[in-house]
């Protein structure tokens, strides 16, 4: 939905703020580690800056866009969902102020277009901008850094289809502090990822992979133990009914090994995948990868099922096991 032509009142109320509850959720057997709760400093640090960004950004944005219908009603949603989207994990580690003054220095002479491929994966690329900045373009939105094109490392600039998206990426940019974090830039590798496949038909390769789910999607497993079994059914039950109204029957197995749906089903599911454009394509495929279930990632996507519900899904088995 973040990429979709719906309004951005629709992406931020439905979608992002689901986003954030269950990454939180997901995470917050990490931050209760003790030895990572120590550097709680940091995630505060961190979502203060994209608020701050938030608040100067969408302002000066959505306030000069004419199209946009309810800009400031949009803006703030957007700003609120962004209260537990990012949680940052680990410490930045500095090294001499003098090499470091050189790197970035070197970096700000370049005039050419930033490459995301240039940033290290362990966090030790230097900051080496100062202002983060969205433009309109003719096809969509960019982020610019210091006047900039972001590009990707098939060099692809980083235009991407809502301002909503625009918005998002450029907090992540400007919630940098001395070093980049890869692991901070979400929407940033989404992007990188829906561009780089695009031109190549990896989009169709996802479609592909999401389909496949269904063969093993835990949502149609149930358990040999009764009770857990019985505990499936209920949990899982409501979800079931809603995706055979709106995509045809399902098969429940108790075996291991691929399950066999209807032909009616994988075909009419197929023809629903085909019917979505490569953005929402390929931010589907994280959602799936973490849940292991087409089922649950439609029910997601089509705002039947509410992010919390999906987690206790997702986790239904593992939290079983650990109560007997």
């Amino acid at each position: 939905a973040v990429v979709s032509t719906q309004s951005t009142g629709q992406f931020t109320r439905h979608t992002l703020r689901r986003t954030s509850s269950l990454f939180t959720t997901l995470t917050k057997p990490l931050i209760n580690n003790t030895s990572l709760y120590s550097r709680s400093h940091n995630t505060l640090k961190h979502t203060h800056k994209i608020r701050n960004f938030i608040n100067t950004t969408q302002h000066r944005y959505f306030s000069s866009t004419p199209h946009d219908s309810s800009p400031n009603t949009d803006a703030e949603r957007v700003k609120q969902d962004l209260d537990k989207l990012f949680v940052l994990f680990g410490d930045q580690k500095d090294s001499k102020k003098e090499e470091q003054e050189n790197r970035v220095e070197n970096i700000k002479n370049k005039k050419q277009e930033v490459r995301v491929g240039g940033i290290r994966g362990d966090g030790k690329s230097p900051k080496f901008y100062e202002n983060v900045s969205i433009k309109k373009e003719d096809k969509g939105y960019s982020v610019q850094i210091d006047g900039r094109l972001i590009q990707t490392p098939k060099n692809i600039p980083i235009i991407v289809p809502t301002p909503t998206l625009a918005l998002l990426i450029g907090a992540e940019w400007d919630s940098q502090n001395t070093y980049i974090l890869p692991s901070t830039l979400p929407l940033t590798k989404l992007a990188v990822g829906a561009l780089d496949l695009m031109p190549e038909g990896g989009s169709d390769e996802v479609r592909k992979s999401l389909l496949s789910l269904l063969a093993t999607d835990q949502a149609c497993h149930r358990d040999d133990n009764p009770l857990l079994s019985r505990k499936q059914n209920a949990n899982f039950g409501p979800l079931i009914s809603w995706f055979e109204t709106n995509f045809g029957k399902l098969t429940v197995s108790k075996h291991f090994g691929s399950i066999n749906h209807p032909p009616e089903t994988l075909a009419k599911v197929k023809e629903f995948l085909a019917s979505l454009n490569d953005w929402e394509i390929i931010a589907l495929e994280p959602l799936a990868h973490v849940s292991k279930s087409l089922v649950i990632t439609l029910g997601i996507f089509k705002n039947f099922l509410p992010f919390e519900k999906a987690e206790r899904l997702i986790r239904l088995e593992e939290d079983y096991q650990a109560q007997l």
